[in-house]
Protein backbone atom coordinates (compact mmCIF):
# COMPACT_ATOMS: atom_id res chain seq x y z
CA UNK A 1 0.00 0.00 0.00
CA UNK A 2 1.30 2.94 -1.46
CA UNK A 3 1.57 6.02 2.10
CA UNK A 4 -0.13 9.36 1.42
CA UNK A 5 2.83 12.03 1.81
CA UNK A 6 1.05 13.31 4.57
CA UNK A 7 1.16 10.22 6.57
CA UNK A 8 4.68 9.37 5.45
CA UNK A 9 5.29 13.16 6.99
CA UNK A 10 3.59 12.78 10.05
CA UNK A 11 6.07 9.89 11.02
CA UNK A 12 8.70 11.95 11.48
CA UNK A 13 6.87 14.05 14.42
CA UNK A 14 7.20 11.57 17.22
CA UNK A 15 11.13 11.64 17.01
CA UNK A 16 11.22 15.63 16.79
CA UNK A 17 8.54 15.28 19.59
CA UNK A 18 10.83 13.31 21.81
CA UNK A 19 13.47 15.99 21.17
CA UNK A 20 11.55 19.36 22.12
CA UNK A 21 10.31 16.68 25.41
CA UNK A 22 13.79 16.65 26.42
CA UNK A 23 14.57 20.33 25.57
CA UNK A 24 11.49 20.74 28.04
CA UNK A 25 12.84 18.33 30.39
CA UNK A 26 15.53 19.99 30.69
CA UNK A 27 14.30 23.51 31.14
CA UNK A 28 15.12 24.85 27.57
CA UNK A 29 11.90 26.04 27.21
CA UNK A 30 12.61 28.91 24.68
CA UNK A 31 14.85 26.11 22.74
CA UNK A 32 11.54 24.31 23.00
CA UNK A 33 9.34 27.03 21.77
CA UNK A 34 11.86 27.53 18.87
CA UNK A 35 11.84 24.13 17.62
CA UNK A 36 8.25 23.82 17.71
CA UNK A 37 7.76 26.59 15.89
CA UNK A 38 10.02 25.59 13.22
CA UNK A 39 7.80 22.33 13.01
CA UNK A 40 4.67 24.28 12.61
CA UNK A 41 6.70 25.80 9.75
CA UNK A 42 7.46 22.52 8.07
CA UNK A 43 3.59 21.38 9.32
CA UNK A 44 0.95 24.23 9.27
CA UNK A 45 -1.07 21.56 8.21
CA UNK A 46 -0.88 19.56 12.39
CA UNK A 47 -2.88 20.17 15.08
CA UNK A 48 -0.23 18.60 16.96
CA UNK A 49 2.44 21.03 16.84
CA UNK A 50 0.52 24.14 18.03
CA UNK A 51 -0.42 22.12 21.51
CA UNK A 52 2.82 21.61 22.33
CA UNK A 53 3.20 25.42 21.23
CA UNK A 54 0.65 26.17 23.59
CA UNK A 55 1.40 23.89 26.38
CA UNK A 56 4.98 25.59 26.53
CA UNK A 57 3.72 29.43 25.92
CA UNK A 58 1.61 28.30 29.04
CA UNK A 59 4.06 26.73 30.94
CA UNK A 60 6.34 30.36 30.46
CA UNK A 61 3.42 32.51 31.45
CA UNK A 62 2.65 33.81 27.86
CA UNK A 63 -1.06 33.33 28.40
CA UNK A 64 -2.28 35.15 25.13
CA UNK A 65 0.31 33.09 22.89
CA UNK A 66 -0.91 30.13 24.29
CA UNK A 67 -4.25 31.17 23.82
CA UNK A 68 -3.92 31.68 20.03
CA UNK A 69 -1.71 28.62 19.59
CA UNK A 70 -4.91 26.15 20.93
CA UNK A 71 -7.09 28.53 19.00
CA UNK A 72 -5.01 27.55 15.62
CA UNK A 73 -4.82 24.01 16.66
CA UNK A 74 -8.63 24.66 16.95
CA UNK A 75 -8.79 25.97 13.41
CA UNK A 76 -7.09 23.23 12.26
CA UNK A 77 -8.56 20.46 13.43
CA UNK A 78 -12.29 21.32 14.89
CA UNK A 79 -12.98 17.81 16.76
CA UNK A 80 -9.86 18.01 18.65
CA UNK A 81 -10.82 17.77 22.35
CA UNK A 82 -7.12 18.52 23.72
CA UNK A 83 -7.24 21.62 21.97
CA UNK A 84 -10.50 22.61 23.75
CA UNK A 85 -9.82 21.81 27.12
CA UNK A 86 -6.39 23.23 26.66
CA UNK A 87 -7.86 26.53 25.72
CA UNK A 88 -10.84 26.74 28.38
Amino acid sequence: MKKRKREIEEIGLEDTYNRIMQLYEDNKIKEAIREVKSVINKYPYSSDPYLWLGDFEFESYNLEEALKAYKKAIDIDEHNSFAFSSAA
